[in-house]
């Protein structure tokens, strides 16, 4: 029996849309990510490594301050299909008093992190960069209504044109002598423009209008959020926090650059598309066999992506930190290396908390944060007596030891694990031959006496050739499911994004 014809419209219709919101996050934090690599690859040639470890200290330091605000209000009016002005009107304001109580409590205790690390110089970076709370908090329930509306391009828009001005701006500072400052203003001009993009945008004015009955709605899903985002900030920084409380402001600033790279697979591709699925995911959630096919098509398109770009870097990371960043920052390659491994497992993990948050379980992800913090900190300690490498090696460890996590939400739209570990195969087998090509062409003289830029250019066509060839020919269906997305894209129709 045929679904009905408006049923099937629907469903292509939100298959366009997801396809366009997929796309269009992704494009914003590659933009993102070229314009602030850039960036980085110019101050690493002005700043000293101590001062990226200041920079890197205060922004743990406002990260932890920062979890007290996350209460999920934003989450819970995304995954809510009931939200009218009344609840955005009642979470701005829970935003705002949120936003202003952080502030100050970043400002009063920040002696406390200069204590922690060290270091004098964080205590007032922190208190500066602690304005950026209640900034954020004036924008967050319009970028809210943006992403409820999956208009994804004007979200990256605004990040990008963001992003410029933030990047122009530092580097202008650092070059007249700022030092880290430099960092530090240019993140607080970033949130200003971004939060003045984001009310401008979008056509709404809150009401002086508080509903306690609405603020429990909310509050209900969101506490369980709150105690997730606080302990899955801890297990996912506990390697900047040992490094920088026991190895130093420098040696922080090395593993910083080692895990920069990696890291972009987990914060700009996985975390991008678990943005934009969850709104997806949410409008389906009690089909579950739906999001059961979506979230597994979610995790093989980030594993398409991220092992092949993480793998290659194995390859050519020595190179790559020579070209990008000097020789000054050599002590960053074998952790980058070993991170590598890590990235790429996470990065299919952590997408499991769009189909959690979908489906109303955020509870499980508290659950799991729970069970996991003791062995975040015993492995990251244990793992700081052999320098950043031990750490390095810790935070792979720990990420094969988080696929289990997966399992939690795998169960609530009653899907196996051997289905999710066979939507992961076409890239690990064409990321295989990928490797296996790279191996040998690296062993060929001529590779290895060239200019490092040169060998570096090298590998990259060798490895993204081989990759896309091994792809179409092993795995076809996999190529045309790709092609259908670059068609959903780009088609015109109703949806926008």
């Amino acid at each position: 029996m045929n679904p009905p014809e408006d049923a099937t419209g629907a469903q292509s219709d939100l298959t366009q849309k997801a396809s366009k919101s997929v796309f269009w996050t992704l494009s914003g934090n590659a933009g993102v990510s070229v314009i602030r690599f850039v960036g980085t690859m110019i101050l690493a040639r002005i700043l000293l490594p101590q001062e990226f470890g200041i920079v890197a200290m205060s922004l743990l330091y406002y990260g932890i301050i920062q979890l007290f605000g996350k209460w999920g209000m934003s989450q819970a009016l995304i995954q809510r299909l009931d939200v009218d002005d009344d609840y955005l009107s009642t979470g701005f304001w829970t935003s705002v008093m949120i936003g202003a109580s952080l502030t100050i409590l970043g400002m009063a205790f920040s002696p406390l992190a200069a204590y922690f690390f060290r270091e004098p110089a964080v205590q007032s970076a922190i208190m500066v960069l602690s304005l950026n709370f209640i900034l954020s908090a004036l924008g967050s329930t319009h970028a809210v209504i943006l992403t409820r509306e999956l208009k994804f391009r004007t979200l990256t828009v605004i990040d990008l044109s963001a992003t410029v001005i933030r990047v122009v701006f530092i580097i202008v500072a650092a070059l007249n002598g700022l030092g880290y400052w430099s960092i530090i203003l240019g993140l607080v001009l970033n949130r200003l423009v971004k939060t003045a993009f984001q009310v401008m945008k979008v056509k709404w004015i809150p009401r002086f209008r508080f509903q306690r009955e609405k603020f429990n709605h909310l509050f209900k899903f969101g506490r369980s959020y709150y105690g997730y985002s606080f302990l899955q900030y801890l297990n996912d920084n506990m390697d900047y926090l040992v490094t920088g409380r026991f190895l130093g402001a420098a040696n922080l600033a090395y593993y910083q650059f080692a895990f920069a790279l990696p890291h972009l697979a987990l914060s700009h591709i996985a975390e991008g598309v678990n943005t934009a699925s969850y709104p997806i995911l949410s409008k389906v959630q009690e089909d579950k066999e739906r999001v059961a096919r979506g979230f597994l098509k979610t995790a093989r398109f980030v594993s398409l992506l991220t092992f092949p770009m993480l793998m290659g870097l194995i390859f050519v990371a020595r190179d790559f930190i020579l070209t990008a960043y000097g020789d000054r920052w050599l002590p960053s390659v074998l952790p980058m290396q070993i991170l590598c491994f890590s990235g790429a497992v996470r990065s299919v993990i952590y997408i499991n908390e769009s189909l959690l948050k979908s489906q109303g379980r955020p509870d499980l992800g508290l659950k799991w944060g729970l069970f996991f913090l003791p062995l975040s900190v015993a492995a990251v300690i244990v793992g700081s007596r052999w320098g950043i490498e031990g750490v390095a090696a810790a935070m792979l460890s720990l990420a094969v030891v988080s696929i289990a996590y997966v399992y939690l939400g795998l169960r609530l739209v009653r899907c196996t694990m051997s289905r999710y570990l066979v939507s992961l195969l076409p890239a690990l087998v064409c990321s295989a031959a990928m490797v296996a090509a790279l191996f040998a062409a690296n062993r060929i003289p001529f590779l290895m006496t060239i200019d490092p830029w040169w060998r570096l250019s090298a590998n990259a066509v060798i490895g993204a050739c081989v990759y896309v060839a091994a792809v179409r020919l092993l795995y076809r269906n996999t190529f045309t499911e790709i092609q259908e997305f670059v068609g959903n894209v780009f088609r015109r129709g109703k949806a926008k994004s």
